[in-house]
């Protein structure tokens, strides 16, 4: 028995914004939810909505991090704050790789696929799992649209997510901490610096346009100085922050601050979860809708019944002496009717009518039985008899009932007003 198709394959080839109206957007709920935005600066994890921090390396040389020491150390400061819940971690800019490719007229909804399908050729020394993270440009038209994305291993963005969730921490998000600053405009340059990295980067129209990064080990060189010069000599007004000082960073960005975050596959899954909850209750409800909606029809005219049945009984109530008084007549028709409507053969008239049409005609007999009218008689011309009689409405069936001789005749007719056989059916269907 074939499978009814999911609701996701039927609403694969709609738009993307129908498709997120009908599915919801799991990422965009996610990110509604966020209510604790945690920073990692140089050796301390800050938690940007009360200002509390605490250290997860214990020495310097020690590796830092690890999504355990991370977890850990917020579990230690999260455990000081009352109501914390779903967190954003914000990672040092080194903790991601960034491409940017010239894809003209592809579509924002296209723009993740196509860059997905390029990995290989994009980052070819990274054979791991990677999650990208991209915005489209705002001029998708332009032939000249440049793409930057960014990117970070998979494997250890569900490290994070286990490592948290081990802690009994709900890890929502993962961004770099350079796209959470106090910028306010859509477009603005930056450039960020450590203990050991320098980044750079571009934002318009609050799109990611280009990401530098260098060791600052490597400036001690003078080539590299020289290229990277070269490379950040076009960010004009860039604004220089620490990466080890927690006040650049907010916990709210303002309209500069794009979607450039990664959500761990665990959480994708418990937020499909509650999405999914929410449709089999949003199709209920829509069920019931329906069903509302096709027995209004028949609840109509079940009231119109009642109201059709309420007019029959006061119309009936209203009409009982009537039809009593009917009842009373419709009796006296069916006792006396075989008397009252008995045929009236209109003798009289009937006679008058022979005499004027036979003249001076000698008649001899004459015989009426149930609307036969029988004559006999002597005349010169008895077709012209015959003629008269037919002619005249009173009288119909007029027929020579014998043959005539020389002047003798014998006519039959039937008066056109009477008619016993119709009374007969009527009155006496047995006997006719």
């Amino acid at each position: 028995m074939a499978s009814l198709p999911s609701l996701s394959a039927i609403t694969f080839s709609f738009p993307g914004g129908l498709r997120k109206a009908i599915l919801g957007d799991t990422q965009a709920e996610l990110r509604k939810s966020i209510t604790d935005h945690l920073v990692v600066c140089g050796v301390d994890l800050v938690h940007l909505e009360s200002g509390n921090s605490v250290s997860f390396a214990q020495t310097a040389n020690e590796e830092r991090l690890t999504p355990e020491s991370l977890a850990q150390a917020a579990k230690s400061l999260l455990g000081q704050i009352s109501g914390s819940g779903n967190i954003e971690l914000l990672l040092p800019p080194s903790e991601f790789l960034a491409t940017s490719q010239a894809m003209p007229g592809v579509s924002t909804e296209n723009i993740k696929s196509a860059l997905e399908l390029q990995r290989e050729t994009l980052l070819p020394s990274y054979e791991q799992a990677l999650s990208i993270a991209v915005v489209g440009s705002a001029n998708e038209s332009s032939e000249e649209q440049r793409i930057t994305a960014l990117w970070l291993s998979t494997e250890k963005l569900q490290n994070f997510f286990t490592a948290f969730d081990k802690e009994g921490l709900n890890l929502i998000a993962v961004q770099p901490r350079i796209l959470s600053t106090e910028e306010t405009t859509p477009d603005f340059n930056l450039i960020e610096e450590d203990a050991e990295h320098i980044t750079a980067i571009t934002v318009e129209q609050g799109v990611l346009t280009q990401w530098l990064q260098i060791e600052s080990a490597e400036l001690e060189q003078a080539e590299f100085a020289e290229q990277w010069q070269a490379a950040t000599s076009n960010l004009a007004g860039a604004k220089q922050i620490d990466g080890r000082d927690p006040s650049s960073y907010r916990a709210d960005p303002g309209e500069s601050g794009a979607d450039y975050r990664f959500y761990p596959h665990g959480a994708l899954q418990a937020q499909q979860r509650v999405e999914k909850g929410r449709q089999l209750v949003a199709a209920a409800a829509m069920f019931a809708a329906l069903l509302l909606l096709s027995s209004i029809p028949f609840l109509f005219q079940s009231f119109e019944l009642r109201m059709a049945n309420a007019r029959l009984e006061s119309t009936q109530n209203m009409s009982a002496d009537a039809r009593a008084d009917q009842s009373v007549v419709v009796n006296f028709e069916s006792e006396w009717g075989a008397i009252n409507d008995y045929p009236d053969q209109q003798l009289r008239q009937a006679m008058f009518r022979l005499q004027e049409l036979l003249g001076n005609e000698r008649l001899s007999s004459l015989e009426l039985n149930e609307g036969l009218i029988r004559i006999q008689g002597t005349s010169s011309d008895p077709q012209a008899i015959l003629q008269r009689l037919e002619q005249d409405p009173m009288f119909t069936e007029v027929v020579f009932s014998r043959a005539t001789n020389n002047t003798r005749y014998y006519i039959d007719l039937r008066l056109a007003t009477v008619s016993f056989e119709a009374y007969m059916v009527r009155y006496f269907p047995d006997a006719s």
